[in-house]
């Protein structure tokens, strides 16, 4: 029995052979047709050269299909690829209720700067920041999108200094976060010391 999808079905399909080479494994398609034989046959077109020859199925099983009244089903993944596929080849519609996932990258354009800069500190902030944000360990890495240039002595100072001038924090998240621990535990010494003297004193 055939598996038809509804056009604008979107999610993970799962073909029989041979259509299923066809597709990429737990990639998202979505139904963007579900059109008969004759309406193929109409645009000049025809079902068996364009969808059953192209993956080896010969003209008896072409046959048998349009016998059965199977339907032509145009899947398209979101990066553009597109296949048409019989009813008869679906083993499986995409899940309803599914939840997309992609995989996800910020890119952070710092523009050139000058090879002695040290980074360490600053991919440490952004690693904390993501985890403590998303609840994610990202994979931080440093990507050069030039060649290198040589810049004159007295340039570099320039910029160095104009760098220096905008820099807020020259301490880590975890420097930050244990200063504010040694401040809090100082604090709940003194209100201790404050009790016990309210205590014996009153």
């Amino acid at each position: 029995m055939s598996v038809i999808p509804v056009v604008g079905a979107k999610g993970i399909y799962e073909l029989e052979a041979p259509f299923d080479t066809q597709i990429v494994a737990n990639v998202v398609y979505e139904c963007t047709a579900l059109r008969s034989f004759s309406e193929m046959q109409s645009w000049g077109k025809d079902p068996y050269t364009e969808v059953y020859y192209p993956v080896d199925l010969d003209k008896t099983v072409y046959e048998t299909d349009a016998q059965n009244n199977v339907r032509l089903v145009t899947l398209r993944s979101d990066s553009g690829q597109q296949i048409v596929v019989p009813t008869s080849y679906i083993k499986n519609c995409p899940l309803v209720g599914g939840v997309p996932y992609n995989v996800i990258a910020l890119a952070v354009k710092l523009g050139a700067i000058a090879d002695e800069i040290p980074l360490d500190s600053l991919i440490s902030k952004i690693e904390d920041l993501v985890k403590d944000n998303i609840g994610l360990e990202p994979e931080v890495k440093v990507i050069k999108l030039s060649e290198t240039k040589l810049v004159p002595q007295q340039e570099h100072e320039s910029l160095e200094q104009a760098r220096q001038n905008l820099i807020t924090s020259n301490t880590t998240l975890t420097a930050d976060v244990n200063q504010l621990v040694n401040e809090n535990n100082s604090l709940r010494e003194q209100l201790t010391v404050l009790q016990e003297y309210i205590q014996e004193n009153l």
